[in-house]
């Protein structure tokens, strides 16, 4: 029980013509139909492809300049150095002192404003992931795996280590025989 189902094209004007003048009319109809879709298409295409290229662009660009801001916030202790370097060498060693104070201070703020840390070390369990273990000294009043000295500064962005800090271990107290 199979009935044929004929669909109309809604753009294709109803013709009275004979069929071979009629099937001459579909055809040039179909092909402009198609030119259509076809110019439709590449203009489509066209548009895809320059939006992939600005967004490869804005990708470049947005990594070429990721650390403007941090760059930024480092100028004004670059400012303290030179401002330093231009004092005169009879400049007395507290002056100095409270220079160099200045600009380890203004670094410090730079970098804490873009969420960089200094590890914790002395007094804290020896943890791998934030500790590089330069040695082990034996300690009657520290619990061995706690960290005695630091020898280096360690620092974090946010959760990840950049350096971890160089530390002096305890090794608990001397065993004697």
């Amino acid at each position: 029980m199979s009935e044929d189902v004929q669909l109309e094209n809604p753009q294709t004007p109803p013709s009275t013509d004979d069929p071979p003048v009629q099937m001459a009319d579909n055809v040039e109809h179909l092909r402009a139909e198609i030119q259509e879709y076809k110019d439709k298409y590449l203009r489509c295409l066209a548009e895809q492809q320059n939006a992939a290229r600005r967004a490869a662009n804005a990708q470049l660009e947005a990594v070429r300049y990721a650390n403007a801001n941090f760059m930024k916030a480092l100028l004004p202790a670059l400012d303290d150095f030179e401002r330093l370097l231009g004092t005169e060498a009879t400049a007395d060693v507290q002056s100095l002192r409270a220079g160099i104070r200045l600009i380890y201070s203004n670094l410090m703020k730079a970098l804490g404003d873009f969420n960089v840390t200094v590890v914790e070390a002395v007094g804290r369990p020896f943890d791998p992931t934030i500790h590089e273990a330069m040695m082990k000294e034996p300690s009657a009043d520290v619990p061995e795996g706690t960290v005695l000295r630091e020898l280096q500064k360690g620092y974090r962005l946010h959760e990840r280590t950049l350096r971890p800090a160089r530390v002096i271990i305890s090794g608990g107290p001397t065993r004697s025989n």
